[in-house]
């Protein structure tokens, strides 16, 4: 995905999406136990880590946005040594731990194209794998201490820990919305605490490490509390339009998700229209219809959820521009570029 940036912007982001990749091999390669003795590698889990994240030898290269973001941050803020690498490793190890387990807590049997973790290596084992991933997190921080000073690594592992929390409670939220009508003002509370924080926490974390004013990091933390539902409209649009690396379009449907079209279907849609859509929501997923599935999407056009989702998303861009302007020219200029790319993301 370089190649639609600017030339300084693609050159950085190629060079950094190698690093990193290299980094993350490097990381998980290890053979030496937390005590320091060597240990062998493990039949579902150390396989199964390179699996979730998207590393063996079957995998797509993924776009990694969440430590790029951290990456890009450190850097144009001035702090190109280096130093970020480890909380660009923890927070990609974190996000994907949070798809295992919501992997298995929505029974979903796809992501990114082929099974999910607890479908390739069973329902007992994914759990076993995501706490894993959860504790290679901290393991990836404490690297943080060999270049940083003591203060910035236990700022960036609060950071982390907030960031958790606040992504567990965004689930919560998701899970308790099952079998609701949802209501706009609680769909933006989910997706603001479950992908917003995620988003929020690899700026902020970049201008730790940079060493950057606390405005500045109250900015970026802003912006990345926008760019999170931005990203997650963005989600639910796609699964209907193309189909998220899942088997079929409509998934989210099929889980019964509660996504932003349902809210804006649910606001506008005749009160019998939305009593069938939250009926096909909550039928087993392996019960739903093709047809159903395109019953929803053609009520979603006909009541303009499509539209109204692009309003939305542009109105959050206006939002994060408007805050872009208060950080250096140095980062806000390629930061545009990757909020903007974001936002008309088809995949």
């Amino acid at each position: 995905m370089s190649n639609i940036f600017s030339p300084e912007l693609s050159a950085f982001w190629e060079r950094s999406q190698a690093a990193f990749d290299s980094a993350l091999r490097t990381f998980l390669s290890s053979s030496i136990s937390p005590y320091g003795e060597s240990v062998d590698k493990l039949k579902n889990l150390d396989d199964a880590v390179a699996y979730a994240l998207g590393i063996d030898s079957e995998a797509k290269p993924g776009k990694h946005i969440r430590p790029m973001l951290c990456l890009l941050c450190s850097h144009f803020l001035g702090n190109t040594s280096g130093d970020a690498m480890p909380f660009a490793l923890a927070i990609e190890i974190m996000h994907n731990f949070t798809l295992v387990h919501d992997d298995i807590e929505d029974q979903d049997d796809w992501r990114r194209g082929r099974p999910s973790v607890w479908k390739k290596h069973g329902f007992d084992q994914g759990i076993n794998i995501g706490d894993f991933m959860q504790n290679l997190v901290y393991r990836c921080l404490l690297q943080s201490q060999t270049t940083l000073s003591i203060a910035q690594t236990l700022r960036l592992c609060q950071l982390m820990t907030n960031t958790i929390e606040m992504t567990i409670r965004g689930q919560t939220l998701d899970m308790n919305a099952r079998k609701q009508q949802i209501k706009m003002d609680e769909y933006m509370k989910i997706v603001t605490y479950k992908t917003g924080y995620c988003l929020a926490a690899p700026l902020v974390a970049g201008a730790i490490i940079a060493g950057a004013d606390e405005t500045t990091q109250a900015t970026l933390t802003q912006i990345g509390l926008a760019l999170g539902p931005l990203f997650q409209i963005r989600d639910d649009v796609i699964d209907l339009t193309a189909n998220k690396g899942r088997a079929e379009i409509g998934s989210d449907i099929r889980e019964g998700k509660r996504s932003v079209l349902v809210a804006i279907a649910c606001d506008r849609a005749p009160q019998t229209q939305t009593q069938k859509l939250l009926q096909i929501l909550d039928t087993p997923r392996m019960e739903n219809t093709t047809d159903e599935i395109l019953w929803c999407r053609d009520l979603f056009d006909q009541c303009g959820a499509f539209e109204q989702a692009k309003v939305m998303c542009d109105q959050l861009s206006t939002q994060m521009f408007e805050n872009l302007d208060k950080l250096p020219r140095s980062l806000s200029a390629p930061l545009s570029e990757v909020i903007d790319y974001l936002r008309k993301r088809n995949a």
